[in-house]
């Protein structure tokens, strides 16, 4: 199939080059979901469609994002695990919309640098167009990740939404879409999982996030925290509501200086108790804290690390914790042991709720009860699967024995 000519519109862009090589975007108007993508590949410019991958067998197309390899994957794959059927609910296109042109020849690179920020910005004020059916934007990838504005890198929010909830970052749009908020999601290229295939299970998890967002059930409202600087009637409450109540309670300190500046506690259903200042060295914190674990198993996410501070600050150590204890961290390493095991990695496949890793240093109250909500979803989810697993079992009781 003969390439397509570029509009008119696309005059001025410094990837015009001959004027050949368009591929337009899907739009399907009463789509709920638009999943942006980098660029075309060969197939998508040259019209041919992968109908079957064992032997790989090609049809004519008109050009389109997504009718290539990646785009098997992702009409056979992903779009059935978000509940999405193509050319019904979703709308497909790229941040760019040919391929560039190195030394005469068409390659799948993007462009870097000036030339890049220039070709998205006339590109999507060209033809970037949105229905206003759409709800969810999905970012296939770093490059539209930041062409949507999203903060950071596409890896360290993949699984979670943009923190502002709407379109921010697209150059030249202008009115039409100043005043639409559309919150963007971060998802991996799936050309990116040929080459990390251990990342195809989270990205699946993303995926099935899709209809959960749409419906308003994901990510859930975080549960109400309190903060105390002192030890009050409150804070002695909430302890002997979980004594009584919890099945087992997170623990999760912050030392940002080398010393105990804040302890988050919560269990499932909770609120999040917070201590600060003088609560964290009251005597009567301490023995709360001790008919706690007397009863009540604890839930560290890296025990060793925790418990030796606490310990040390606290004069709450191992010997503590008669009831047990638990850290959801070493129990994802045994039953994933490929992957990465940091809680903000674990939290984008399991929590129930929104990112907040990134107020670390703006909003430290925010980030701790954060991290609290996130081990307890964790935790829950991952008991659930050790249950599921029961091979993995002794495995995991030697490593916590080690520790």
């Amino acid at each position: 199939m003969a390439l397509l000519r570029k509009p008119e519109s696309c005059r001025g862009c410094p990837l015009y080059g001959d004027g050949l090589g368009f591929v337009p975007d899907e739009v399907v108007d009463g789509a709920r979901v638009f999943i942006l993508g980098q660029g075309p590949g060969s197939d998508e410019e040259a019209g041919r469609k992968l109908l079957q991958i064992n032997p790989y067998t090609y049809t004519p197309h008109p050009q389109a994002p997504f009718i290539g390899k990646t785009g098997w994957h992702l009409n056979n794959t992903y779009l059935p695990l978000a509940g999405l059927e193509r050319g019904k609910d979703v709308s497909l296109g790229n941040v760019l919309r040919c391929r560039l042109r190195v030394g005469g020849r068409r390659v799948n690179d993007m462009p870097s640098g000036s030339e890049l920020t220039q070709a998205v910005e006339h590109c999507s004020k060209a033809h970037l167009r949105i229905p206003e059916s759409t709800r969810l934007i999905v970012a296939q990838g770093a490059h539209a990740w930041r062409a949507l504005g999203g903060p950071g890198s596409v890896r360290d929010w993949r699984g979670y939404l943009s923190p502002g909830q709407h379109l921010p970052g697209v150059p030249g749009l202008g009115k039409d879409y100043a005043n639409r908020p559309l919150p963007v999601f971060a998802t991996l290229h799936i050309a990116d999982l040929f080459h990390e295939p251990k990342l195809i299970w989270p990205t699946k998890r993303d995926f099935e996030k899709i209809p959960r967002i749409l419906a308003g059930e994901w990510p859930l409202p975080h549960p109400k925290s309190h903060c105390h600087q002192e030890w009050n009637a409150e804070a002695e409450d909430w302890v002997e509501q979980a004594r009584h109540n919890a099945p087992w309670v997170v623990l999760d300190g912050e030392w940002p200086t080398g010393t105990l500046s804040l302890l988050g506690l919560g269990y499932p259903g909770s609120s999040i108790l917070q201590l600060t200042g003088d609560a964290l060295t009251s005597d009567r914190f301490r023995e709360a804290l001790l008919r706690l674990f007397s009863r009540t198993r604890a839930v560290y996410w890296n025990a060793q690390a925790d418990v030796h501070r606490l310990g040390a600050d606290v004069g709450v150590g191992w010997e503590a914790h008669r009831a047990g204890w638990d850290d959801p961290m070493l129990l994802h390493s045994t039953l994933w042991t490929e992957l990465g095991h940091d809680l903000e990695f674990v939290a984008s496949i399991y929590s129930d709720f929104g990112k907040r890793k990134h107020l670390k240093y703006t909003a430290p109250l925010l980030y701790n009860a954060g991290d609290v909500a996130d081990t307890i979803s964790c935790a829950s989810a991952l008991f659930a699967e050790l249950d599921r697993t029961p091979r993995c079992r002794q495995r995991y009781e030697d490593l916590l024995a080690i520790v």
